[in-house]
């Protein structure tokens, strides 16, 4: 279902519909949905994939976390989130050169 969402919300043609959605059920005003679904950014905002940039960010947060004192430990993130599930699921849905991997800059690498 997630990558199903994604695949959806990456779709341009539908950002104003879900925007709108999302601001029905939220009552967050849609102009903000709006602006955090820039058009040329879609892709990347919208992957659903366990790459090097997601997990960077949130070992990030992790070490912040502890540092904060928000948390007595920290934990190594690629040993808790697993991406094969979501690959498996691109796979399936036949989206796996729909995404890029994004490296631990946010830099696109090929696809798949």
């Amino acid at each position: 279902m997630l990558v199903k969402n994604a695949a959806e919300i990456s779709n341009p043609a539908n950002r104003e519909a879900w925007s709108a959605e999302m601001a029905q059920q939220s009552q967050i005003p849609q102009a903000l949905f709006l602006e955090d679904l820039q058009p040329q950014d879609l892709n990347f905002s919208t992957s659903p994939r366990i790459d090097p940039f997601l997990a960077d960010s949130f070992s990030s947060s992790v070490e912040q976390a502890k540092t904060g004192r928000l948390i007595r430990n920290a934990f190594a993130v690629t040993q808790w989130a697993d991406g094969q599930f979501v690959e498996r699921a691109l796979k399936t849905l036949q989206l796996e050169n729909h995404w890029p991997q994004y490296d631990s800059q946010g830099q696109a690498a090929d696809a798949g």
